[in-house]
């Protein structure tokens, strides 16, 4: 059997792999080369004895663990929130409230090497002023992030602006280690009395 190029996905420089071949023969495997994310592993020695049921189980069971880990390691994941047109503005809240435009939903991508097809959990989180971030909708492992519709928001105080914002926080269910948060979607919102006040006192 031609053993000259098995590839493999894991991280590892320096190192010996024990493989089995044929039940009874134990090949050391030794690395070879590393290209395009893979390495290619050549044999090393062979070692004739009998091999039990159970070190079979390991070997394998160890090889698959190290290419499973490895991938998801390897693999990063971006996020993206195109801006609604309201972002980073000044807008006046008449009596009625201000109702912002939909927030679209998140465009993710990927790098690297996926163990398997992501699968996503999600929160999206609204921030009113100073306060503490607190959910407002989310998901557990779907197959797409969907946007967000923001509530009416207001401002009836005469202290000025109030600034609310916006983000959503993404993982990947099937990847470990893979999550990310969206930039912050910001609206800055005036109320009709504190514009009507600073008009008469320039007036």
């Amino acid at each position: 059997m031609n053993l000259n190029f098995i590839p493999l996905k894991f991280n590892v420089t320096n190192q010996f792999i024990s493989f089995l071949l044929n039940g009874s023969n134990v090949y050391l495997l030794k690395l070879n080369s590393f290209k395009n994310n893979h390495i290619f592993l050549s044999p090393y020695a062979q070692h004739k004895h009998i091999v039990s049921y159970a070190k079979i189980v390991l070997v394998f069971g160890l090889l698959f663990c190290i290419n499973f880990s490895a991938s998801a390691q390897n693999a990063q994941m971006k996020i993206f929130v195109t801006p609604p047109d309201w972002n980073g503005k000044k807008v006046c809240d008449e009596g009625n409230g201000y109702s912002p435009t939909i927030i679209p939903a998140p465009i993710i991508s990927f790098t690297g090497n996926l163990k398997s097809s992501p699968s996503f959990n999600y929160v999206w989180e609204f921030k009113a002023g100073d306060n503490s971030w607190v959910e407002v909708a989310s998901g557990n492992q779907v197959s797409s992030v969907p946007s967000y519709q923001p509530k009416i928001v207001s401002n009836t105080s005469t202290s000025g602006l109030i600034t609310y914002s916006w983000r959503v926080k993404v993982s990947d269910a099937n990847q470990t280690g893979l999550n990310k948060i969206s930039e912050i979607i910001t609206l800055f919102v005036a109320s009709k009395l504190t514009a009507t006040y600073k008009v008469e006192a320039f007036a």
